[in-house]
């Protein structure tokens, strides 16, 4: 619809021409295309719910071929209608999350679902964003974002402060490694003191400190107290204050990477336990095994005696001569006194002796094994969200890359739409659960995923600095939807003292705060509009729930940002882009009929006017919306022309 205002109009917050709405993603996109064109609507985003092999029901960017997509284009430019695109609903986040752990053949497959909807919008939207969801890993809230220690922001759950957990992720296999919750508690050994309090190590007789052979580190003695090695339980919470508590009497505030060093170090102090042990057991199978050695050679020796000695005598006198063998010569050679062959028992003796060896090598080898990989996989774990946001970036670097390459090859081919409106990947925060659906978290994917991507066009292409900054942040720019930043309210925290009306004004300011942030960092590209009242995103008609939808464009158009799509739900996808328009104080109004409609969008006598314009229905549109129509087909009764629509 193009923008149009008479003289008594009053101008909207956002030009109709700037506000668009989501195609139907269970519709076949041509025809879903088309009804949003007839809606009105200047700007239409494809969306899918349709992943790896789709069907007629939730289809997917590759259910259309090229003549369908051709037709997608031409209707579009033909209708002076701008297109964007968003990939399938079913991927959240390109880190490779899933199920509980990461893998790269999930990381693959969403990047690809990605590089689908990028190709799709390559040859069927006129350019512009390519929108997915984030949601990379699990992660906790109240330690987060806190204003001071002692007032957290958001929180999961009314316990999570005695609750929360902290995820470790190995990055060699993938798996997750360690769920650390504030109050598990961990028996730790009580190490001795000295008189100024400092820990005693280990020395051997020449006084120098024992150090741990597969550590590498100073063994530290144990209190004992009536033999018994002491131990203290501490809760992770404990441990952490500790540990807090001494950084802040050096000197030093903790930060974010202080904290996350605390996880790993009680991680690995959890995770001793087990390595003590089976280095113990290693050990153990080691003596076994050593002793085993040394009672070989003596069976040996033992077994190549009484191999001579039978040799010598003659066979029909070894008889004799072993009941005459004497109790010493028997016990220095380990014969007990029943045996009748010496050379029999030694053989089976040494079969037996080898069956130990081999059993108390292996056994010893394995403790050491799994002690020197459970070191290692210690000392390599990450942090889940640093591991995801790694992946991630990684991710969106290989999908950029792509927009990046598919825009230059429309661009050779004479598409001059994509070439003036070059294709770039939108991450869209989702989740508040997950990371990535905080803003700031969105805002770091951004940066960082810019800062990787503008080093491989260096690195590949031979881009200088400033081309690649510049060529990075055309085609990585975020998607900001209000609906979505308004289900952090569920999770916001309510001062005891506060009144509903001061936490809803206090939550409204948080919305916009951090809006302001991602809009004067240059993070967003594209918008998405709808409505909720803060628990789920429900997909309301903006307006009808409680988000701060108005002061939330207002600072979104003060930086530039143009780009509005009104995405309805699954009880108004008719009526959720013009009833925004209406609360957007758009100047359309339907066409007066006594007794059938009312004359603005909202009078209604029988029924609301504006809804009984042409919403698929079978006959013309009973509205008016400008000077210019936005299609030759609109061009019908009662426009100027008077041709009817059909």
């Amino acid at each position: 619809m193009e923008d149009y205002y008479g003289p008594m109009d009053r101008e909207p917050i956002v030009p109709i021409g700037q506000i668009g709405a989501s195609t139907n993603p269970f519709q076949h996109q041509t025809e879903a295309l088309k009804a949003r064109i007839f809606h009105g609507a200047n700007r239409v985003e494809f969306s899918f719910f349709g992943k790896e092999k789709a069907n007629k029901e939730q289809p997917a960017p590759e259910s259309f071929g090229k003549r369908e997509r051709e037709d997608m284009r031409t209707l579009a430019e033909y209708n002076k209608v701008l297109t964007s695109t968003h990939a399938t609903v079913g991927v959240n986040g390109l880190s490779g999350f899933n199920q509980g752990n990461f893998s790269e053949d999930i990381r693959k497959s969403n990047v690809d679902e990605l590089k689908r909807a990028i190709d799709f919008a390559s040859e069927a939207s006129t350019g512009g964003a390519v929108v997915f969801h984030t949601g990379e890993a699990p992660r906790s809230m109240v330690s987060r974002w806190k204003k001071n220690s002692d007032e957290p922001q958001f929180q999961k759950h009314p316990h999570e402060a005695e609750e929360e957990e902290h995820y470790l992720v190995d990055p060699v296999t993938q798996q997750m490694v360690a769920r650390i919750k504030e109050n598990e508690k961990v028996a730790f050994p009580i190490f001795k003191l000295d008189e100024n309090g400092n820990t005693v190590y280990m020395k051997n007789e020449k006084g120098e400190i024992v150090k741990d052979d597969l550590t590498g580190e100073p063994i530290p003695e144990y209190e004992v107290k009536d033999g018994n090695i002491q131990t203290q339980v501490s809760s992770f919470k404990q441990f952490r204050q500790e540990q807090e508590k001494k950084l802040l009497d050096s000197g030093k505030e903790p930060s974010d990477e202080d904290r996350k060093d605390i996880i790993k170090e009680f991680f690995r102090r959890q995770k001793m336990k087990d390595i003590i042990y089976f280095m113990g057991q290693s050990k153990g199978f080691e003596k076994h095994y050593t002793e085993g050695l040394k009672d070989r050679e003596k069976i040996i020796k033992s077994l190549k005696f009484y191999r001579d000695l039978k040799e010598k005598v003659p066979e029909e006198d070894w008889w004799k001569y072993q009941q005459q063998v004497s109790p010493s010569i028997r016990n220095l050679h380990f014969i007990p006194n029943d045996i009748s062959d010496p050379v029999e028992y030694l053989e089976d003796a040494l079969k037996a002796n080898e069956k130990d060896i081999g059993y108390g090598r292996e056994i010893a080898l394995s403790g050491r094994r799994q002690a020197k990989e459970m070191l290692d996989m210690i000392d390599r774990s990450m942090i889940a969200e640093d591991y995801a946001h790694q992946k991630a970036t990684e991710s969106m670097t290989d999908a950029a890359m792509y927009a990046l390459e598919k825009t230059e090859a429309r661009a050779r081919a004479g598409d001059k739409l994509i070439e003036n409106n070059p294709l770039y990947i939108s991450p869209e925060s989702w989740q508040p659960e997950m990371y990535g659906g905080h803003p700031d978290e969105l805002k770091m994917l951004v940066q960082d995923a810019r800062v990787r991507f503008a080093g491989e066009l260096k690195r590949v292409r031979g881009f200088s600095e400033k081309q690649a900054q510049a060529t990075a942040n055309k085609h990585i720019k975020a998607t900001i939807d209000i609906g979505h930043l308004n289900t952090w309210r569920r999770f916001f925290v309510k001062k005891e003292t506060e009144t509903q009306e001061q936490y809803d004004k206090r939550f409204k300011n948080w919305v916009l705060d951090k809006t302001k942030d991602l809009a004067n960092n240059d993070i967003v590209g594209h918008v998405h509009l709808s409505d909720n009242y803060g628990f789920h995103d429900e997909h309301l008609t903006i307006g009808d729930g409680n988000a701060p939808v108005k002061e939330f464009i207002e600072i979104l158009k003060k930086v530039g940002v143009d780009d509005f799509i009104v995405e309805g739900g699954s009880f108004n996808p008719m009526t959720a882009l013009p009833d925004s328009w209406a609360y957007l104080g758009s100047p359309v109004y339907s066409l007066f009929r006594p007794g059938i409609t009312g004359q603005t969008w909202s009078d209604g006598i029988l029924q609301d006017g504006f809804h009984q314009s042409y919403f698929g229905s079978t006959e013309p549109p009973r509205y008016i919306i400008g000077e210019y129509a936005p299609s030759e087909d609109y061009k019908g009764a009662p426009f100027y022309t008077g041709v009817p629509l059909e």
